[in-house]
Formats: C-alpha cells, structure tokens, sequence
C-alpha cells in the first residue's frame, strides 16, 4: 500500500491530482478514502512517530559482504581461539569514519550485552568465593563469623578471669564475714585431724618405743 502512496503522491502533488489517479488495481472510492486518511493530522503524526522508531530499530551492518559469522570463524582458524562476540557486533555495527553505531538500536543492544557479561562476571565472581569461604558463605561472611569469633573468645577470657579473681578472694570474704560476726576464726587443724584420720584407718593406737622397753624390764624383773 505504502508503495502505491508514494508512487501517487511522488507524480501529483495536488488533492484532486491524486485522488482522480489511483492505482488500477485500487476501486477509485476506496482510493479517494485513503488519500483523505493520509491527510489527516493526527494519521501523519502517527505515521512520523512510526517511521522513527523503524529507523531505530534497525541493524545496519558495516561489516561489507562479508558476514559476522564468517568473520568469526576465519578468526578462529587464524588465532586459534573464537573472537570476543561483544566486540565482534561493535565492529559489524560502527562507523568507519567516527566509531560511532550506525543507528541507536545496535548501540542499546551492546550496552545490554555489556550489562549481562559483567552480570555474568560477577555470578563467576560470587561462585568462586563460595568455594573459598564455604559453602552458601561469601567472603564478607566469613570476615562477620571471624569477627564474632574473635568476640567470643574474649568474652571467654574474660570470664575466666572474673572467676580467678573471685576463686582467690572467697578466703577473705569468709575471714571478713566471721569477723563481722564476732566468731574467732577456727585455725587450722588439718595435722590433727590427719593423726585422728590414720587412727581410725588402722585400728589401733600408735605404740612407742618408751613402752615396748617398759614392758620388757616388767617381764625381766624377778
């Protein structure tokens, strides 16, 4: 349709030129409708703005006769590894003169590319620290558990010392309450209590070498 249009409209350049020329494969009604429609404001605005984002939607390569994948695989069989596919779309879609992309829509899609390889990168990134620090864990998590480790173990260490401290103080604090309380402290009798201890251990009271020779001068005696 848009060809017959142009054709009209590009020999007649008058309202009834073109609407008395339509096409002959066009009835002449529908034609005249048409050219009243192509008239219209708000049709032509659409037909602009419809027109622009055709021309930024559109891929023209620079790359000349030969294709991308061709490209790529002779680049393959002379360096022995495949291009970078990125760069290899910039280069099929630039200028020759300034660099720059031939219309908007190659440049939107490398920066999408762009955006998805660092997207990628990162992943990689994220996988390999799993792997280092443990799994389901990333670096800065395991700095957090080092961290609340190195806490707890002086929480543990301070603890330990409190109890020392009140371990060694429970002697004075029970000298301090007796006193408090006017009872003379007990001293110590643990010798004592030891002899009573292997007394009743053995059964039977100590024998002195005093005794045994009194015993023997009575049995002498005449």
């Amino acid at each position: 349709m848009y060809e017959f249009r142009n054709r009209v409209f590009n020999q007649y350049h008058t309202l009834a030129e073109r609407i008395n020329n339509p096409p002959s494969k066009i009835p002449a009604h529908i034609w005249r409708d048409m050219v009243n429609k192509w008239r219209d404001l708000n049709w032509k605005s659409t037909s602009d703005k419809n027109k622009a984002n055709r021309e930024k939607s559109k891929l023209t390569a620079t790359g000349g006769s030969v294709p991308m994948a061709k490209f790529m695989l002779d680049q393959i069989k002379k360096t022995g590894k495949e291009p970078d596919p990125i760069e290899t779309f910039k280069k099929f879609h630039v200028k020759k003169g300034n660099g720059g992309f031939t219309t908007p829509k190659p440049h939107t899609i490398h920066v999408e590319l762009k955006n998805k390889e660092a997207k990628k990168l990162r992943q990689e990134e994220e996988v390999n620290q799993f792997a280092i620090y443990g799994e389901g864990c990333s670096k800065r998590c395991e700095d957090d558990r080092r961290e609340e480790k190195a806490k707890n173990d002086e929480m543990v260490r301070m603890l330990k010392e409190e109890i020392v401290l009140v371990k060694n103080g429970v002697p004075q604090i029970v000298e301090d309450t007796f006193k408090r309380l006017g009872v003379t402290l007990p001293e110590s009798s643990s010798a004592g209590d030891k002899g009573v201890n292997d007394e009743d251990e053995d059964g039977d009271e100590e024998v002195n070498d005093e005794d045994v020779d009194d015993t023997d001068n009575e049995n002498n005696s005449p």
